[in-house]
């Protein structure tokens, strides 16, 4: 990238357009890359050394929401002739229940019963499908 990018102002301004769902060649790179970023414990989206301080708080709380959504639109979009938009790689709809796991694992459970508050509860549901709670 450029020097004049300031990664760590783009990546979370990116994560927050997510999750696509109007071009469906394009939300399957995205969210590809997405995985990819959080797997790899990006410091754009965790802090640097994995510092706790509150951009990383609201990437952390934007990513719960961005799996939750992608696993629920996984299994129900639908485009205007009611067929079925594939918004995901096979591969990567598979990932989304282990990133489910990994940030339940490394949030306090008080955060995650409120991150989960506050999803539409469909995604509750998609959550809880996925994780099998």
């Amino acid at each position: 990238c450029s020097n004049n990018v300031n990664l760590s102002d783009i990546i979370p301004f990116w994560l927050h357009q997510l999750p696509l769902t109007s071009d469906e060649e394009e939300a399957q790179y995205c969210h590809e890359f997405f995985c990819k970023l959080v797997e790899s414990n990006n410091d754009y989206l965790f802090g640097v050394n994995k510092e706790n301080n509150q951009r990383a708080a609201e990437n952390i709380k934007k990513i719960f929401q961005v799996v939750s959504s992608l696993l629920h639109l996984s299994g129900s979009t639908q485009n205007e002739e009611n067929e079925a938009k594939d918004l995901l790689y096979p591969i990567t709809k598979d990932r989304l229940p282990k990133i489910l796991q990994t940030l339940k694992e490394s949030t306090s459970d008080q955060d995650f019963a409120s991150y989960c508050k506050n999803l539409k509860a469909d995604e509750q549901n998609a959550v809880r499908l996925a994780l099998q709670i």
